[in-house]
């Protein structure tokens, strides 16, 4: 009992300016079991790639990857894993300039693709170039084509792009400004994908930021750990679909933790009994953090056994690939 009352007590200091209490538990999705699937995944470079769920079918794209005594070289390559067919698919390449912090979507039958820092490796050396431009793969023709009109304002790396009700909003991240050199933007988009436009939403603005996570049970939509131009930033917002705007939530902001370094977390959404959870994780460092939403709560897991490069999910069922490229399908007892 006294044992339990001291966790109840650190807890709270932790994590007291949250409207509810962290709740003392475990591992939502349980012990489990990891069950190899008989395949290799067909290319090693999900670390540095863009992913997204459609239609029970998971598109992943891949701009680099290295190789021994070749370095650092652009692939872009395009793969989809169906979960009915069970096997992963090569799709036509990416066929725009090869680039790093991009941002990713899928709305009606497309994969949506833009924005980004051009990639400088060993095979493409010069300076680096912010870049606005998007692209889009339509499913049914199996098809690139770029967009007519480029995202507004100068290129950008490190944003945000999210769905809510029916509708897609792209923004944050970090512009090349002419006059002022890079920093950080605030400012969010809605794509109109019937003429491939864009329309500034001034009341979704947010704290200026780049590289913040976003958070989607398929309900509700999170925004949380952009940093500024100083690299610091605690800032969590819950978004209003009605309103198009931000409600403030930084006070559930996660005791302790360091946002910097997200490029190297990565993150699943999962509903387990009806409630739906967010899983940050590290595999480098035994990292992992878990917000329940229905809660509004964050607790950090100490033991975890998804020590996965890359873990994904198609339909709620998780999936993890190791750095070997081994694929493995969870198991909940």
């Amino acid at each position: 009992m006294t044992k339990l009352l001291i966790t109840l007590f650190i807890c709270s200091i932790l994590f007291g300016g949250c409207d509810k209490g962290i709740d003392i538990e475990g591992n939502p999705i349980g012990d489990g079991k990891w069950q190899k699937i008989t395949m290799l995944v067909p290319f090693k470079d999900l670390e540095n790639s863009l992913s997204v769920e459609y239609k029970s079918t998971y598109y992943t794209l891949s701009f680099y990857g290295f190789k021994v005594w070749e370095g650092r070289n652009a692939y872009n390559s395009f793969y989809a894993y169906a979960k009915d067919a069970q096997r992963w698919k090569e799709l036509p390449s990416f066929p725009g300039q090869p680039r790093e912090e991009a941002v990713i979507f899928a709305l009606d039958d497309r994969i949506y693709v833009g924005l980004g820092i051009e990639l400088k490796t060993d095979t493409l050396p010069g300076e680096l170039g912010y870049l606005n431009d998007f692209w889009c793969y339509n499913i049914n023709n199996n098809s690139w084509d770029s967009l007519p009109v480029p995202f507004p304002g100068n290129g950008r790396k490190g944003a945000a792009a999210f769905s809510a009700a029916g509708k897609v909003y792209v923004g944050t991240g970090k512009m090349d400004d002419s006059y002022t050199g890079p920093r950080v933007q605030g400012d969010f988009y809605e794509f109109i994908p019937q003429d491939a436009s864009w329309q500034r939403i001034e009341s979704m603005d947010v704290t200026p930021q780049e590289n913040a996570l976003v958070l989607s049970s398929g309900k509700e939509t999170y925004l949380c750990f952009g940093t500024d131009d100083k690299g610091e930033g605690k800032n969590f917002w819950r978004f209003v679909p009605e309103t198009l705007s931000w409600e403030d939530k930084s006070a559930c902001y996660p005791a302790g933790f360091n946002s910097s370094g997200m490029d190297t977390k990565e993150s699943f959404t999962l509903n387990i009994d009806g409630d739906d959870y967010t899983y940050l994780y590290d595999y480098r460092d035994d990292f992992c953090l878990i917000f329940h939403y229905q809660k509004e709560q964050w607790h950090f897991l100490d033991d975890y056994n998804f020590r996965f490069l890359h873990c994904f999910t198609i339909d709620n069922q998780l999936y993890g690939v190791t750095t070997e490229a081994d694929m493995f399908k969870y198991i909940k007892e």
